[in-house]
């Protein structure tokens, strides 16, 4: 299968959204929170242990030792990424994502991308960003979208949006497209399903 649109991954991936009705923004935001500290820790481990290095080339040189098991992992953490700011996107503006084609967030093959620590400071405030509306919202008592502000909302969603985008241009320094990481999660979701581990904790389950 290969996801063309936001709308579609969401239509594919909406019965694996298992979490509290009544909180779910809040509850995908903090996961959010930790799915990018789990990418982050990747990139440190492999930079301890291989690289020693922050250098693109180091961290993306297929010829390095455990290079393939290193981007599967990559392929798997910006997977689960994206599926927790999806869902966020779908809970802010229901109907405003429908056919958001995923090349709006493609990357023109003559730019020039900054280096992947750069990438990882700009997903980092991305989250930040999702984080502090969200979390503001609680001494409102307000813990789900549906109840947030306008202004709130959209800063939001810009957020979302911009993350995505993020995500696609990390992917892209490992020759992959926001296609093939949503691809490679719903096939994930898929073999959890039909093992019965949806629910439960690890990577690799």
């Amino acid at each position: 299968m290969t996801i063309t649109t936001i709308r579609q991954y969401q239509d594919i991936t909406d019965h694996t959204a298992i979490f509290p009705e009544g909180c779910g923004t809040l509850y995908c935001t903090t996961k959010l929170i930790g799915e990018q500290g789990e990418f982050f820790e990747k990139i440190g481990k492999r930079v301890r242990d291989v690289t020693r290095s922050m250098e693109d080339a180091a961290l993306v040189d297929p010829n390095s030792a455990a290079y393939e098991l290193f981007r599967a992992d990559v392929i798997k953490e910006l997977g689960d990424i994206c599926w927790y700011t999806v869902r966020i996107m779908s809970r802010l503006n229901p109907d405003g994502y429908n056919e958001m084609p995923l090349m709006v967030f493609g990357i023109p093959p003559d730019l020039t991308l900054p280096p992947i620590y750069v990438l990882m400071r700009d997903m980092f405030h991305c989250v930040a960003s999702i984080q502090a509306v969200t979390f503001s919202q609680l001494q409102y008592g307000l813990v789900d979208a549906a109840n947030l502000h306008d202004n709130s909302r959209a800063q939001a969603s810009g957020a979302c949006i911009r993350l995505l985008a993020n995500i696609s241009a990390i992917g892209d320094k490992f020759g992959l497209s926001l296609g093939d990481i949503l691809d490679a999660n719903v096939a994930k979701l898929a073999s959890r399903q039909a093992r019965g581990v949806l629910n439960g904790s690890g990577d690799n389950r």
